[in-house]
Parts: C-alpha cells; sequence; structure tokens
C-alpha cells in the first residue's frame, strides 16, 4: 500500500503527543533545508528494540522517589536516595528471595553491560555483605538504594557523565529478567544535580548569606563534576595549581576579599574538583559583593527612606533570582530597552512567533527550557541576574527618593561596573521608567527639612 500526498505551498502539521513510523524505508526530501528539533534532541541511527518476554513470577519493576512507587523516575544524580518498585505474580511462598543484580547499560569499552555491586550500610555507617537478594512481600518488592559517591566514580572510570542503571531478576526458572521491561524506564544518573529544588531560609530573603548558600548548594551537587558556579553568586574559581609564589603574594593580581568582606567573617575554603584545587574569589562576584557594600557601605549613608527602598530591593533580588533558577517563572516587568525592538529584551526568550496571529506570543515551554540548567551556563545566568534588577530597584519606588540618594547609589559600583553593557541596559530602562517629577518634590521636599527645618530624618 502507498500514500502519496502532494501540496502546494507551506504546510505545517501540529500533532499533540507523537508520531509513530512503522517502516523499512523511510525517505524525506526537501528544496533547500530540513529541520528536525526536539527537548531532547534528534537522534540518527538505529534505536534497540525492547525484547518483550512472557515471565512467570515478573510482572513489571520501575524506579521511583518514594518508597511507595507512585512518584516514577527516570532520571536521578548522584547523592540522592531512590527506590527500585518490582512486581511479581504467582510467588505464594512467603520467604521467597528473588535474586536480584544491579547493571549499567552499556558500560564499558567492550560494549557490554556492567554489574555494579550493592553493599548494605552497617549501624556505624560502614560497609557490609553484598546485597544478591530481596525478600518478597505480597508480590512485591522496594529495593531503597543510595545513589553514593562511589557510583560518581564508577561514571568517572566509565569515561562519561551518566549511566542508565537497571536490575536483572532471577527467581526459579526466570533467569536474569531485565526490570524495567523496557529499557526508556532505566535510570540515568548524573555525575552532578544540575535542578535547584532548596530554597534560601524558607525564602526569609534579604541576608547576604543568600549568595554563599547559592554557591554552597551548586558546589554540593556539583562537586564530582566539571562545573563551575555562576560568577555572579561568590566570584569565580581560581585554579590553586597554577599558582606561582608571586601569585601567592598577589593573590594572582586580584584581591579575594574587597575591603568591606575583610571586616566581616567570611569563609573562603578551597575546593577540588576532578583531582585539581580551586578556590573563589568572592571580590569578582557581582551579588555578593555588591550585596555586601550595599548593605554595610552605603546603607548608613542613605535616608531614612532611602534605607527603607535598599531593604526591599535586596530582598527582591533574591526572590527573584530563585523565581528563575527553582521556580523557572521569573518574567521581567520592566524589559523594555527599545522601543518597537525585538531585540536585547530579556522577556524576548519566552517569545515564539505565532504565524496565525503574526504576533510573538510568551511560550511556557521556551521559559522553562531557559531556566533549565541556566547554573552551568555563566553567560546567560548573568543575563538574567541582571534582567532581575530594574524590577528590583522598582523605578516607581526608586522615584520617591531625594537626588543625593539616588547619587549615591549610582556612585557604589565600581567604575569597571559601567564599562559592561549589561549596566547600562539597567540604567536605559530604569531611566525610560522614573518619574522626575517626584524626584525632583522628593530633593527640594529634603532640602527643605534639612536646611530649613534642621531635620534630617527624611521619611
Amino acid at each position: 500500500m502507498s500514500i502519496i500526498r502532494v501540496t502546494e505551498g507551506e504546510n505545517i502539521t501540529n500533532i499533540e503527543k507523537g508520531w509513530t513510523v512503522f517502516t523499512d524505508t523511510f525517505d524525506a526530501y526537501a528544496g533547500q533545508f530540513s529541520h528536525f528539533t526536539a527537548t531532547n534532541g534528534t537522534v540518527f541511527g538505529n534505536p534497540k528494540s525492547d525484547k518483550s518476554e512472557e515471565t512467570h513470577y515478573f510482572k513489571e519493576g520501575w524506579w521511583s522517589s518514594d518508597s511507595q512507587g507512585n512518584s516514577r523516575i527516570t532520571e536521578a544524580a548522584i547523592g540522592q536516595v531512590v527506590y527500585f518498585q518490582v512486581k511479581t505474580k504467582n510467588i505464594t511462598d512467603p520467604n521467597a528471595d528473588v535474586g536480584m543484580q544491579l547493571y549499567d547499560e552499556d558500560g564499558g569499552l567492550g560494549g557490554e553491560d556492567d554489574p555494579i555491586g550493592v553493599r548494605e550500610v552497617t549501624q556505624d555507617d560502614s560497609l557490609g555483605a553484598l546485597v544478591t537478594e530481596k525478600r518478597v512481600t505480597n508480590n512485591a518488592i522496594v529495593y531503597n538504594l543510595t545513589l553514593s559517591d562511589g557510583l560518581a566514580s564508577f561514571i568517572e572510570d566509565d569515561f562519561g557523565d551518566e549511566i542508565e542503571l537497571y536490575f536483572e531478576c532471577s527467581y526459579k526458572e526466570d533467569i536474569n529478567v531485565k526490570l524495567p521491561l523496557s529499557s526508556e524506564l532505566y535510570l540515568k544518573v548524573e555525575i552532578c544535580d544540575k535542578n535547584v529544588v532548596q530554597s534560601f531560609n524558607n525564602k526569609q530573603y534579604g541576608s547576604c548569606d543568600f549568595y554563599c548558600f547559592r554557591y554552597d548548594d551548586f558546589m554540593r551537587r556539583h562537586k564530582h563534576c566539571g562545573h563551575m558556579p555562576p560568577v555572579y553568586y561568590f566570584g569565580e574559581m581560581r585554579e590553586l595549581s597554577s599558582w606561582s609564589v608571586i601569585d601567592n603574594i598577589t593573590e594572582w593580581w586580584t584581591p579575594s576579599l574587597t575591603n568591606e568582606m575583610k571586616q566581616i567573617s567570611i569563609s573562603v575554603e578551597e575546593v577540588e574538583k576532578q583531582g585539581n584545587k580551586y578556590k573563589p574569589v568572592p571580590s569578582t562576584s557581582y551579588g555578593f559583593k555588591y550585596c555586601t557594600r550595599f548593605s554595610r557601605v552605603l546603607m548608613p549613608t542613605l535616608t531614612q527612606r532611602g534605607q527603607i527602598w535598599l531593604t526591599e530591593a535586596r530582598f527582591k533580588l533574591q526572590k527573584y533570582m530563585e523565581q528563575g533558577v527553582i521556580d523557572k517563572t521569573y518574567i521581567a516587568n520592566y524589559d523594555v530597552i527599545i522601543l518597537d525592538s525585538l531585540e536585547n529584551n530579556f522577556n524576548d526568550n519566552f517569545k515564539k512567533f505565532n504565524w496565525s496571529s503574526m504576533i510573538y506570543e510568551f511560550d511556557q515551554e521556551m521559559q522553562t527550557k531557559y531556566y533549565t540548567n541556566i547554573e552551568i551556563d555563566n553567560d546567560k545566568f548573568q543575563d538574567f541576574a541582571f534582567a532581575t534588577h530594574p524590577d528590583a530597584y522598582d523605578p516607581v519606588k526608586m522615584s520617591y527618593l531625594s537626588a543625593d540618594d539616588l547619587l549615591k547609589v549610582m556612585s557604589t559600583p565600581d567604575m569597571k561596573e559601567w564599562l559592561g553593557s549589561a549596566t547600562w541596559a539597567q540604567a536605559l530602562i530604569m531611566a525610560r521608567n522614573l518619574n522626575y517629577r517626584e524626584i525632583t518634590e522628593a530633593t527640594l521636599n529634603r532640602f527643605f527639612k534639612k536646611y530649613i527645618l534642621g531635620d534630617d530624618g527624611f521619611k
């Protein structure tokens, strides 16, 4: 049977779920360009087919993040606790044990699946005997497994950054049955955890410790891989092994701490990643550096009204950052740099052209994709972080500050910051949205109270 469809012009077909083709030969032709896009990429080659084998005793197997097996998963990271669930059938023996061996699919240079030994952890946290079987209870098995650091070493030795786990299960005549039954349901374990889930201080923002926390959380999740944290958090990572004696004296030309940082108790410890030792340089950060300077240097010099504004801005900066890295939902309210332009505006990252309405519209999938793994893309992360600044500063509330407060705020960052386009972009957005009449009135009011009435308590 042949199906031939000839169309003129452009033809677009949207399929909600999926499109599957079973055929010996599949040919596709395009006059100039062909486009293949997918969330997880496009794979060309010969996919493996899963074997459907009828078993006497094994019904189903799957991975979950909970012991009850309700939250099924196919991805995890080193450090997590996961559960392998097995549903059996026809096993009536109350003392039945099923043989279970964990495997890494296609591990090793020979292309064969590699067995992975799993040991019990004793009460004193030492390793006990190998776990080779599990007891069946009500035709079910729950196998809890900690994805330990030892598994990370296994991944590194396997010359990769992830492995796919499954179990071979045996009971009586059912020998070495692979579970899950489909390889698509095997557990993909990455050497690091790119997913940010832990919020700072139960979302009680405002402390400069926020940036140290986000740095520490990143390093905890990425201790086995080569990923480096965003410079914005706590500064660039300096490789200690490349230092010379002179470098140690001059701190590699850039001091690790600014003057205001030296006045507080701050711990800057070296870390080891993939055999090399590193140390963060907080003086090259943006978040921690300017939170410290604005809080310790600028805050005491501002009017009461300015101090209230700064406290709120500091809170919002941290709130919006976690809306992006954790919730993946941040959208800038103050975004337009150039009127009627689709270039350089942050929210354009979330817009997709609608051919029906002929306009750009917000697309939630694009938004989620943008924030996914944003921490390991330093340039993208900095674009996002800077985009939150106008919203946090809030030009409406900033318009109620007097001119002397505004000048102090503008002069607090280092002069080098004004050499970057990101700082100017923020300044242009703020300039477009400030109410200069309010600023003038606030300035005159402040002048009158301070110099005429002798009252410096500007509220």
